[in-house]
């Protein structure tokens, strides 16, 4: 490569001219000196900023994630590093979609990101997919995104956060198996079984007891369980209702009120955090 030498007075002269000038007053040399003190104490606010940011960018509680128009990543987090299992060294200059999204679902992802750096969208609200770590598990992140752009207005990368929701997806799947499993056994019953809130209504029932009433289910839900009785059990029997809810306990329940003198037992059912009661 050739270099092209610009004369000298193009190059020189502006500087020169602006010393030569400045020993002419008597703040020339002052005011040179005041311009290095502004320029060093902007490029010391500068520096102080840019640690503040980048410790902050650590201390974030969630993945933060910065990824260029290649697909490689920039910037990462201690969180982002911490989630994936690998050292910072590790993830920069990587390809995210090809190291650290599952294959089952690369081509969507990879969708919204073309769709932010080719700036048909700005942000995207929500966005949930997994991640795969280290140790080749998924970890399940909700992600808000957004684009970056430099002073020229055009997209240079994206930004993402990331929040790990992993132990509360895996508690609703686990809590899913679980209704499944009681549900099961709720309708293999050989009695009929009906489970109803405070206020009395029918929130479920099994098999056994449409069988047994001639009742579909959806004919039952929401309405009051006295639906059940003959009606002149049925004004007792709120009476009755209202007192089991208020000292809630294993028990039989009267022959006199039950439906074609059945014989019928109540016992208190909670949710998980004790704050609603349900009977069957």
């Amino acid at each position: 490569m050739r270099l092209k030498w610009q004369p000298f007075e193009s190059v020189c002269y502006p500087l020169f001219k602006y010393m030569r000038d400045g020993r002419k007053g008597a703040d020339g040399p002052a005011a040179l000196r005041a311009r290095v003190a502004e320029l060093e104490a902007r490029e010391s606010r500068l520096r102080r900023d840019n640690e503040f940011a980048r410790i902050y960018f650590d201390l974030a509680g969630v993945i933060l994630v910065v990824v260029d128009p290649d697909g490689r990543v920039q910037m990462i987090n201690a969180k982002g590093c911490d989630v994936l299992g690998y050292p910072r060294e590790e993830i920069v200059g990587k390809n995210w979609f090809e190291h650290f999204v599952p294959p089952r679902v690369r081509d969507a992802v990879f969708g919204v990101f073309r769709e932010l750096m080719t700036g048909r969208i700005e942000t995207v609200g929500q966005f949930e997919n997994s991640v795969l770590t280290k140790r080749g598990e998924e970890r399940s992140i909700v992600w808000r995104n957004t684009v970056v752009r430099n002073e020229r207005g055009e997209i240079t990368a994206t930004l993402s956060s990331g929040e790990d929701v992993t132990a509360r997806v895996q508690a609703e799947e686990a809590q899913q198996r679980s209704e499944a499993r009681a549900q099961a056994l709720l309708e293999a019953a050989s009695e009929a079984i009906v489970i109803v809130d405070p206020a009395g209504r029918v929130l479920g029932v099994n098999r056994k007891t449409e069988e047994m009433f001639g009742y579909r289910r959806e004919e039952l839900i929401g309405r009051p369980v006295e639906t059940l009785l003959p009606e002149r059990f049925r004004s007792g029997h709120i009476t009755h209702r209202t007192a089991y809810f208020a000292e809630p306990r294993v028990r039989p329940m009267g022959r006199a009120t039950a439906p074609s003198s059945l014989s019928n037992k109540a016992a208190p059912i909670r949710n998980s955090d004790a704050s609603r009661m349900r009977s069957w």
